[in-house]
């Protein structure tokens, strides 16, 4: 990993999930911080985890209008901070379309600087995601507005609880052919442990290494009622 690393992807990607998996992840190993840059999506923010996202040692930067009724673009200034301290690992959490891409360029300079991985998580399951076609038209988009490259590409295909071992491989070969097409590497499989431990033993050994379990904790309880 780069010490910043970019998460985005289209609406319902799990970029969110994944985004506050690597802040857990490297808070165990030092200094982190999360910013949620996320100016698009009210309801699944990533700095809804505050409380527990802090409890851990992460720093978390957020919207100065994050967790109100109002939902501005409005970005706070400390942004800034996690540029120009080079022991703290940075995860972004950016919204996933050409909106939230904006809210990058803002402070391309600083990327382009320090340097940075960013990456592009895919869910074709998801309207506007499941064809390669729709995927790449997307990725130019946020790469246009953000004036950054994506980095690589991550398989989350899912359909939430439902989702198994078959329904990941069904997105992996769209992952794939995206990847092709844009001469990208897919960075990770991502998943629940139980649909990652279920892939075929050759994708497993394939992916060694790249295999990103998570437990989803922004899904709320009504939807499952």
């Amino acid at each position: 990993m780069n010490r910043i690393s970019i998460l985005t992807g289209n609406y319902g990607s799990g970029k969110t999930e994944i985004a506050l998996e690597m802040a857990r992840r490297l808070a165990a190993k030092g200094r982190t911080a999360l910013v949620d840059l996320d100016i698009v999506n009210p309801y699944f923010r990533s700095s809804t985890q505050r409380q527990a996202l802090e409890a851990l040692g992460v720093k978390v930067y957020a919207p100065n209008f994050a967790g109100t009724n109002l939902d501005l673009p409005s970005l706070p200034g400390e942004i800034v901070a996690v540029f120009e301290d080079p022991d703290v690992q940075v995860v972004f959490d950016v919204g996933g379309d050409a909106t939230g891409a904006a809210a990058l360029g803002r402070y391309h300079r600083y990327f382009e600087r320090e340097g940075y991985e960013l990456l592009y998580v895919v869910n074709a399951c998801r309207p506007l995601s499941g064809t390669p076609e729709e995927i790449a038209g997307l990725l130019a988009q946020i790469e246009a507005k953000s004036q950054l490259k994506v980095s690589a590409l991550i398989n989350n295909t899912n359909l939430a609880l439902e989702t198994d071992a078959d329904t990941l491989m069904a997105g992996q070969q769209v992952v794939q052919a995206v990847a092709r097409t844009l001469g990208l590497p897919i960075a990770y499989l991502a998943g629940m442990p139980q649909v990652l431990e279920a892939l075929p033993q050759a994708v497993r050994q394939a992916y060694e290494g790249r295999l990103f379990a998570f437990t989803p904790v922004m899904r709320p309880d009504w939807l499952d009622e």
